[in-house]
Order: C-alpha cells, then sequence, then structure tokens
C-alpha cells in the first residue's frame, strides 16, 4: 500500500482570512491518496476549520504565536523532529523565514517560503510593517524553493532579479468556478433564507472587519444610496475588532433596518448569489481573492484601484475609483453595477464565457490542485519513498 507525502502547511494566524482560504482550496481538491497536508496553526487563532481538517484526514499542529519568537522556533522544530514531513510549506510571507530555520535545524529536506501579498502602502510607518519588510532580506536563506500567489508578490519578497530567473514558481489563489458560477435557483432560495424579496437590491461585502477592508467606507456609500433606494439592504459577512465601531456607525446613521451584519459564514460562493453587487473598498489589498470569487459568481465589483492587477480578469465586471472619489462617485457607480448585476448576470451564455474567461487565466482549482500536486512530487524527488 502507498503512502501520501506530507506536507506541513505553516499558517500562522487563522482567521477565516484569504490565505487560509486558498490553501484549503487546494487541500479539497488535492489528489490525497497522493498528497497529504499537516496544518501547523498559532494557538491566539480565531478561526480554525478543524473538523473539515480532520475529515479530509489531515492533523492540526498548535505552536506559540510567533510574538513569541524563541518558542514558536523550537515548538517548530520539536513538531518537524517529531512528524517529519518531507515538506515544509511556509504561508508567512516574510515572517517565513522562522518556521524555515527551525525546519532546517529539523533537517527537514524541502522547504518552501510562499510569499501571498506585497507591501502595504497604508501601513509604511507600522513598526509591524516596517520588521516584516526587514525580513525579506532573509527570504532566501532557509527556503530550497520559492513560490508567490502573482508576479508582483514574488518580486516584492523576493527580489526582481530572482523572480526573473524563473526561480519563483507561481501558484495562482484559485477557486472552484464550478461552485462559484451563477444560478437563478440558489439565489431564491438563499434570499429566502435571508428574507430578501426579489425585488430588493442586496449590495454585498465579504471580509474579516478591519480598518483595511474599509467596512466604514461602504456603509457611509449605502447610506447615500439609500435616498434613492430607501428598500435596499447591506448585507455584510464577516467578524473583526470593527465590529462594534460597525454597529455604532450604522446605528448614528439610522440604518440599522437595512444593514445585516451575519458574521462569520461557511456559504459565501451562495450569498454571493444573493447579492447584487459586492462592495471592496480596500485600503490595501494582498490577495484579492473574494473578487476573484464574485467575478465567477458574474457578480459586479466596486473597488478601490488599489486592487493588484491579476485580479482584473472579467474587466466588465470591475468598477474601480480612487478612494479619494467622492462619495457622489462612488454612489454612481454603484447605481451602475447595480444595474448590471440585476439584469445581466443571468445569461447563460455570458456564464459561460465567464467560465472559460477564469479557466484560460489559470484560476481553475482542479487543474491547479493537480499541478501542485505534481511539483510538490517532482521537488521531493528521492527524499520521498510512497512504499
Amino acid at each position: 500500500m502507498t503512502k501520501p507525502l506530507h506536507v506541513a502547511q505553516v499558517m500562522g494566524h487563522m482567521s477565516g482570512g484569504g490565505v487560509e482560504q486558498v490553501i484549503m482550496n487546494y487541500y479539497r481538491h488535492i489528489d490525497r491518496s497522493k498528497i497529504q497536508f499537516d496544518f501547523i496553526v498559532d494557538s491566539d487563532s480565531k478561526y480554525i476549520p478543524m473538523e473539515e481538517i480532520k475529515s479530509l484526514n489531515g492533523s492540526i499542529y498548535v505552536v506559540p504565536p510567533y510574538k513569541n519568537l524563541v518558542s514558536y522556533i523550537y515548538a517548530c522544530e520539536q513538531i518537524f523532529s517529531k512528524i517529519k514531513p518531507t515538506i515544509v510549506h511556509s504561508n508567512l510571507n516574510s515572517l517565513s523565514v522562522f518556521p524555515l530555520a527551525a525546519a532546517k535545524h529539523a533537517q527537514i529536506p524541502i522547504r518552501i517560503a510562499h510569499c501571498h501579498t506585497v507591501a502595504s502602502p497604508i501601513q509604511s510607518e507600522n513598526l509591524k510593517a516596517f520588521i516584516k519588510e526587514s525580513l525579506k532580506h532573509f527570504s532566501k536563506i532557509y527556503p530550497t524553493h520559492l513560490a508567490a500567489c502573482s508576479k508582483s508578490a514574488g518580486e516584492w519578497l523576493f527580489g526582481e532579479k530572482t523572480y526573473n530567473s524563473g526561480k519563483v514558481r507561481i501558484i495562482k489563489n484559485a477557486i472552484d468556478i464550478e461552485k462559484f458560477s451563477f444560478s437563478s435557483q440558489v439565489r431564491k432560495q438563499k434570499r429566502e433564507e435571508l428574507g430578501i424579496p426579489p425585488h430588493q437590491i442586496v449590495v454585498g461585502q465579504v471580509g474579516r472587519l478591519c480598518k483595511v477592508k474599509n467596512q466604514l467606507f461602504t456603509v457611509k456609500i449605502f447610506a447615500e444610496f439609500l435616498k434613492e433606494n430607501p428598500e435596499a439592504v447591506l448585507v455584510i459577512a464577516g467578524d473583526g475588532e470593527l465590529r462594534s465601531t460597525l454597529e455604532d456607525k450604522v446605528a448614528a446613521l439610522g440604518i440599522e433596518n437595512n444593514v445585516r451584519l451575519l458574521g462569520m459564514r461557511t456559504d459565501i460562493s451562495e450569498l454571493y448569489q444573493a447579492f447584487d453587487v459586492l462592495m471592496f473598498p480596500s485600503m490595501y489589498e494582498g490577495l484579492g481573492l473574494t473578487a476573484i470569487e464574485a467575478q465567477s459568481s458574474g457578480l459586479p465589483v466596486l473597488s478601490s484601484s488599489n486592487l493588484p492587477e491579476d485580479v482584473y480578469v472579467i474587466p466588465e465586471l470591475l468598477y474601480p475609483l480612487s478612494l479619494d472619489e467622492p462619495i457622489s462617485a462612488w454612489v454612481d457607480n454603484l447605481r451602475k453595477a447595480t444595474v448590471y448585476g440585476r439584469t445581466k448576470r443571468s445569461n447563460k451564455e455570458l456564464t459561460f464565457r465567464r467560465k472559460l474567461i477564469l479557466q484560460n487565466a489559470g484560476y481553475d482549482i482542479n487543474k491547479n490542485s493537480q499541478a501542485l500536486a505534481s511539483w510538490y512530487l517532482s521537488i521531493a524527488g528521492n527524499n520521498f519513498v510512497s512504499m
């Protein structure tokens, strides 16, 4: 009987964010008879999909937060020495230097540093951001292989010269295109579940409730939009440190009856179907996974102009604006996007076209998971024996 190759995925602080969704997407679709994941997660994680990971025969190992650096590195080294994965795949961007140093000390033969983001312009004066930026200089010391979600991410962490040399493997933020494709039946069911009739406009936003995701800006725009669409509903899925502030803002604007804060959800693909437009006014965005998912659903995206360039897969669905533009400009774009969302999403020809565009752009999780499995097996080489 053959045994699968074990890959230890270093996840850091798990909170239901984009990086975790990407790795879980790959885990759900990869051939687990050939590749099996172990998850290394920080003890202060807020959302760990334990049941799903265990149902897929994965294991979870908890380590102290990386803020306790000595304890963190020691715990990682102890775990790697104990479980002996063939590959340690770190998803911590510039912070990967720490778990990969532990992996090298534990004599793990294959060590991957994976960058999922680029520098945050709004946090440039933040001490935490400064430290992460400084660690870039050590990003190539401990890994044996380099990976990134995009060209810009690869150049940011590993340098333009290294990227252009072909040493950085691109692992796209792939999605289950079929799962996110528009379904009028799912739309009807989800709206009924939410108590929203067909005629009501639904403006949606998905993501952690935090300053960067800019939900407070969304609420301001929506309050103005309500003046001409008094029955419209704003549905926000996600949780985070900004929740109480957001609730206070909604109350101050007197729009409580038109706003739903759903908290953490596991039915995001279905919620997209219920929406007419997605708000995405991020101050900064490293992955833009939500925008990719929305485009697969045929959902127009009213976004800030700060999205990564590889997010612009289906241009007709993206309505980018600078955050410096007046609220009136955002309301005008919201009006246009809503018209598209309520009139063209159900077109079967356009739905088929969207699938092809996303597949050709390299976002199909089925093809990407096969490619990732092949890469893992290839780089493992003689370090892995399946019998």
